[in-house]
């Protein structure tokens, strides 16, 4: 599992503070620049500079665009399938794409695919956007909340005309998220910062119980009143010891649902925080095959993947029992081959390492990138390591 991260909007959200923010965290703006280079656009700068709004220091990302055109979805949509971008920022880049992309549809009464876009489909929209997926993945981003969202009120400007702030495509995304106006008479969260944390964040509310490994500040570029315009970003990570304490056993019982279906599901509950998620061969009534869907939850994170199982799954109830666990100390630590970097899964007991694993997200986009088998890559990677170590 990647690190926390708190989204603190306190001031709102816009694409570029989320991308100044997660640069403030310790992140080159090389290394978004790199992936940025992957995208067929040409006629824009990127900069990252230093700003203090109301005596915060905080970090500005700017797009300068010499030449923009506006693109529709489906042209935005094949652009980012044909660049050579990170496997997991193309992913998040489409996804978010397509939330803009199906609110806009609704507000105007078409369909996605016929959705034309302006100030979204523009050059920087697209910068920031990719950009913010390529910083959350350099980052190594896991689990993601937020606080509530202030929205701020009064008219905004776009090519349609003058529309009412929150923008209907805000509140469109937004539908389900706890949203307030807040002390602005002005648009504070954007569309497409509002994509952002639809796409992100798994919990909102207060910060969570972690240690704070950084904080990240983003300057918006509308400063006024008492209330610095900055997005605020707490990395966190969670303490691990051998004496994990109480987390939350969920499981259900399904027997009509195929195979795919429930092999997709598991894979979204891990994205969501399940720290464990498998499946058990069980007989139901009448000795009826069945499938026992069993994950481990932090406590906070239950209802939002209880709603997950009901939504995605046949089931008709869901147990939930607290169990208590013990687990090793671990961390995760980078290995350079001749041929590429992965990362590989160290576990400790009373600081001796007992286990060693390579990671599988890492090996899978090094063995695609060089054409190696993953089973090479794997044993690359775990001898490198254990000659590393003795």
């Amino acid at each position: 599992m990647g690190s926390l991260l708190h989204i603190d909007c306190f001031a709102g959200i816009s694409g570029d503070m989320m991308v100044a923010a997660l640069l403030d965290l310790g992140l080159e703006l090389e290394a978004v620049r790199e992936e940025l280079s992957k995208l067929p656009l040409s006629g824009y700068e990127i900069s990252l500079k230093d700003t203090r709004p109301q005596s915060l220091a905080a970090k500005k990302f700017e797009v300068k665009v010499s030449s923009q055109e506006s693109r529709n979805y489906q042209q935005i949509k094949d652009m980012l399938k044909s660049a050579r971008l990170n496997p997991q920022v193309k992913k998040d880049s489409l996804g978010m794409f397509k939330i803009l992309a199906e609110a806009e549809a609704k507000i105007h009464g078409c369909s996605p695919e016929e959705v034309h876009f302006h100030e979204v489909g523009a050059v920087d929209s697209i910068i920031d956007i990719v950009a913010a997926a390529a910083a959350m993945n350099k980052l190594k981003i896991g689990q993601v909340s937020s606080s509530h969202i202030p929205l701020g009120s009064g008219l905004v400007k776009c090519d349609h005309g003058l529309i009412p702030v929150p923008a209907p495509a805000v509140t469109e995304i937004l539908k389900g998220a706890p949203v307030y106006g807040g002390p602005f008479d002005f648009e504070v969260t954007t569309p497409t910062g509002a994509t952002i944390l639809k796409h992100y964040v798994q919990q909102y509310g207060s910060l969570p119980p972690a240690v704070i490994e950084a904080v990240g500040m983003g300057a918006g570029s509308r400063q006024q009143g008492h209330i610095p315009n900055v997005l605020r970003l707490i990395k966190l990570k969670q303490e691990t010891s051998q004496d994990s304490g109480q987390v939350k056993l969920l499981s259900a019982n399904i027997d009509d649902m195929s195979p795919e279906i429930i092999a997709y599901v598991c894979h979204k509950l891990g994205e969501k925080g399940a720290l464990d998620v498998w499946i058990e061969n069980i007989f139901m009534k009448k000795a009826r095959p069945a499938y026992k869907l069993c994950l481990l939850v932090p406590a906070g994170l239950e209802p939002q993947l209880v709603s997950t199982i009901f939504s995605e799954t046949t089931t008709l109830g869901i147990r939930s029992i607290p169990v208590g666990r013990h687990v090793l100390q671990r961390k995760i630590e980078e290995v350079k081959l001749s041929y590429g970097t992965a990362h590989i899964k160290i576990g400790y007991n009373e600081g001796k390492i007992v286990t060693a694993e390579p990671e599988y997200e890492s090996c899978l986009q090094l063995a695609q990138r060089t054409g190696r088998a993953l089973k090479e890559v794997y044993a690359d990677v775990k001898n490198s390591f254990i000659s590393g170590v003795n």
